[in-house]
């Protein structure tokens, strides 16, 4: 457990700037619907997922939507040290 609130902090901030912007204008499920994107964002910040991509996805896990990304990275950088070692070898 971390000696400080930082994390706390850091996860309200967003909302606390918000707040100011509409200046109590807003309905409750405007701030329901604006709290659910919130989370999901500060989320994807967490596991280095970039937002729009996740949204754009149709996934509805981030965590799952994170591995699978993480893995198609690998793969892809597989893929291209194997395309490279076949060109040393000079049989491509």
């Amino acid at each position: 457990m971390p000696w400080n609130n930082n994390n706390a902090e850091h996860a309200v901030k967003a909302f606390v700037m918000l707040r100011h912007v509409i200046d109590g204008v807003t309905s409750e499920q405007g701030l329901r619907d604006y709290l659910v994107m919130l989370s999901i964002c500060e989320t994807c910040k967490y596991k280095k997922v970039d937002f729009l991509d996740f949204l754009l996805s149709g996934e509805k896990d981030v965590a799952a939507f994170a591995k699978t990304k993480h893995r198609k990275q690998v793969l892809s950088l597989g893929g291209a040290t194997l395309r490279n070692d076949l060109d040393k070898k000079g049989k491509r």
